[in-house]
């Protein structure tokens, strides 16, 4: 397997991580022209048992993003909330919201990021970091 240092890249910014957090904001960056390098030691995120409900907030910056749109085919939407209490409705609210599976989330921003912008699989390693030693640790040799 090639290291990242065999690859010819280069870039303004290097997100490692690309988990919701990560590959929106490599998708954002990518759109206003940076050069992005969007790094992770998997292809793409794997199914896990998680869902994200975009309320109107999230849906507003994904629009203003460019984003929304790109998710919209993996969600379900929800038009109206409908307020209870003790079995009967006293409000409908009107509403702009959207639930998706978070892998599938993360898989389509990151297919927002070009080509260019994401290292080959296992471009990235996972190293884990030894624990420190205790005092009775070191004692003992």
């Amino acid at each position: 397997m090639e290291s990242v240092s065999s690859f010819n890249v280069s870039a303004e910014i290097i997100i490692v991580g690309a988990g919701l957090a990560g590959s929106t904001l490599a998708a954002v960056l990518g759109q206003q022209g940076r050069r992005v390098i969007l790094v992770d030691p998997r292809p793409s995120c794997p199914q896990v048992f998680k869902a994200e409900k975009l309320d109107v907030d999230q849906v507003q910056l994904l629009r203003k993003f460019g984003l929304l749109e790109r998710l919209v085919p993996y969600s379900g939407r929800w038009n109206e909330v409908r307020l209870g209490y003790d079995g009967r409705i006293f409000k409908t609210l009107r509403v702009e919201q959207y639930g998706i599976n978070y892998a599938d989330m993360v898989n389509a921003l990151r297919a927002k990021m070009p080509p260019v912008g994401r290292l080959p699989t296992g471009a990235c390693r996972t190293h884990r970091q030894q624990r420190p030693r205790t005092a009775r640790q070191a004692q003992r040799g």
